[in-house]
């Protein structure tokens, strides 16, 4: 047997700054906790006693002092590290041992490693993305994930969403890791990095109040789990290089009405910035490491997302989930065939929006979840996914088609896509299709034909100029529409009534849609209406403030000539959405006596407004 003094003064001359590591773990740390210290000197001396047996690289992970047995002077170089004695186990100078020279290579490899994640920005991690997919409550299935990785691998899928519930890797909202869990999930981890995936671990809350409800008096409870619990895992993912990402929560909302408001978005922003810092704050490749956070419900339009705050973290970036459109896409019995003209319009809104909360803002974002029920209608969700597709491409958003775990592909009208035990789509016709567009990029290019709204006093043109939205090549384009809608005076078209006109052009034999909304020559106002905050509720209303006008709210129809920035309801309750200019326009229902106000909007706030008098 060596003698322990000896092996202790080997180590100190080859000492690094860190614990080595091997097969991606941290030599000594054999209870799988992220830190080395005694517990795993005592799982060590546990094995010598026999009580326990380690096998495969756990031998080579408990083997600190690199003599080949797995013994009591293992244990009491872990013991010195723990007392800060040493600062890091090395290599003993042995006839099949690494040398000095090789462990300082190793060393400034991983410094070079370490570099590299320190250059790479979130935008620029995402470019490296094909295509993704979802591989959820992999943990908890007898799945081969090795067979299933190389497959899907194989089919053309070069990132993945790896999604688990927490409380499946934790015992308590604050408690220890769950080590039997989290060894498999580090061994679905390490079968996606076998077949060079960018991953991206996505965590589920379980929909409990506890973990992530998003309200004032449950703001600490996650900020303490995210310190606690959540860092543990972080520490223990730490080793790790850059091809994992790691992210917060998916759709989180406030579930005492399972809703999203102006409070719940607050906390979200948050703990959003709790969860960044808690992650830099464990060092080592968590330093760069490539971050994920989302919007409350993962939305990316609505008060979600105007609300959201980006942090400040250039490797962080941002993932929403967009099912749309809902009826086509979602239910599981509207909607079976593809709407070529309203199902466009409807995807074309929802990249728009998607686009101006923030791509336009230069936050990198992603689609961390979309899909489309079968309904026994795989020709009309072909034309959805050419749409959908080719929409994210002109936008350059990364998509990660959603897939179900394995029940779900027992049900009927499911996501779900796959089946993992056989290793084969369930909808081959409708999967071979996406991925033959990814492969041979057979997308269509969208360009800026948005919808829009003009006075109805105002022309419309036929012939316009659209741009490509990913290239930015300009087209000149003669449109068309219904034309009973239009009326030709003096040498120009005008709309012939108030309301909507859909306006269609083609390139490449591809149809494209747009809607202009005529409204009405509001003209002189009849009565005058100012902006309050509603005592009991804090919200911003309108009030007729002209005598001799109804006060109630509900007699009037109201309107706002742009809802990207401002929506109204019935109540006159104003929601602002986003920055920019809108009229509000408040029309009694049985006189038609109008109102009209003015509204500039900057920083999320009213900032100027003009009120129309008579």
């Amino acid at each position: 047997m060596k003698n322990l003094a000896a092996v202790f003064l080997a180590t100190v001359i080859f000492m690094l700054s860190l614990p080595a590591v091997c097969a991606g773990r941290l030599i000594g740390e054999v209870n799988n906790d992220g830190t080395v210290n005694s517990l795993d000197a005592a799982q060590i001396l546990k094995h010598d006693a026999r009580l326990i047996t380690f096998e495969g690289v756990w031998l080579d992970v408990a083997d600190v002092n690199t003599d080949g047995a797995v013994n009591s002077l293992d244990a009491a170089l872990v013991l010195k590290y723990d007392a800060k004695l040493i600062n890091g186990f090395g290599t003993l100078p042995q006839e099949d041992s690494v040398s000095s020279e090789e462990t300082e290579e190793e060393s400034s490899a991983s410094s070079e490693e370490t570099e590299e994640m320190k250059a790479e920005t979130a935008d620029e991690w995402l470019s490296n993305i094909t295509f993704g997919i979802n591989y959820f409550n992999g943990i908890n299935e007898d799945n081969d994930n090795d067979a299933y990785f190389k497959w899907i691998s194989e089919q053309g899928f070069n990132a993945v969403e790896i999604g688990c519930r927490y409380g499946h890797l934790v015992d308590g909202v604050y408690g220890d890791l769950n080590l039997e869990y989290v060894e498999k999930l580090r061994n679905i981890i390490d079968c996606a990095y076998e077949y060079d995936f960018y991953i991206i671990l996505t965590l589920y809350d379980g929909y409990d109040y506890m973990w992530t409800s998003l309200n004032y008096e449950n703001q600490d409870s996650i900020i303490q789990m995210l310190n606690t619990s959540y860092k543990k895992l972080v520490e223990n993912l730490n080793s790790y290089d850059d091809k994992l990402s790691i992210s917060f929560c998916s759709e989180p909302r406030d579930y005492t009405d399972n809703l999203i408001d102006e409070e719940a978005c607050e906390v979200l922003n948050n703990v959003n910035k709790e969860f960044v810092k808690m992650v830099r704050s464990t060092g080592g490749n968590n330093l760069y490491r490539k971050l994920v956070i989302t919007t409350g419900w993962s939305k990316w339009d609505g008060l979600a997302a105007s609300r959201f705050e980006m942090v400040d973290d250039e490797y962080t970036f941002v993932r929403i989930h967009l099912y749309e459109p809902d009826k086509f896409a979602g239910s599981k019995t509207e909607e079976y065939v593809w709407d070529e003209v309203g199902h466009q319009l409807t995807l074309v809104d929802s990249f728009k929006a998607l686009k101006k909360n923030f791509i336009d803002k230069g936050i990198p974002v992603y689609i961390g979840e979309f899909g489309c029920r079968p309904k026994d209608n795989d020709e009309e969700r072909i034309k959805w996914a050419r749409c959908y597709l080719s929409l994210a491409n002109s936008h350059n958003v990364k998509c990660f088609i959603w897939d179900t775990e394995n029940k779900g592909s027992g049900i009927a009208n499911s996501f779900a896509i796959s089946n993992k035990q056989k290793l084969e789509w369930l909808n081959p016709l409708f999967m071979n299709y996406i991925l033959d567009m990814f492969k041979n990029q057979n997308f269509v290019d969208y360009y800026d034909s948005y919808s829009y709204s003009i006075n109805i006093t105002e022309p419309i043109e036929l012939e316009r100029t659209v741009t490509d939205i990913l290239t930015g090549e300009e087209k000149t384009v003669t449109v068309s529409c219904d034309s009973d809608k239009l009326v030709l005076l003096d040498g120009k078209y005008y709309a012939k009534e108030v309301g909507e006109i859909t306006f269609a052009y083609s390139i490449n034999g591809f149809n494209y849609y747009y809607i202009v909304e005529v409204t009405e020559d509001i003209g002189e106002v009849d009565f005058e209406m100012e902006i309050i905050t509603n005592a009991d509720t804090g919200y911003l209303q309108l009030r007729i403030t002209t005598a001799g006008y109804s006060k109630t709210r509900l007699d009037y129809d109201w309107r706002s000539t742009n809802e990207d920035v401002i929506r109204i309801s019935k109540y006159s309750t104003i929601t602002i959405l986003s920055d920019g200019e809108c009229s509000i326009i408040a029309k009694h229902r049985e006189t038609g006596a109008v109102g009209m106000i003015d509204v500039v909007v900057a920083n999320g706030e009213i900032a100027d407004v003009f009120v129309h008098t008579t």
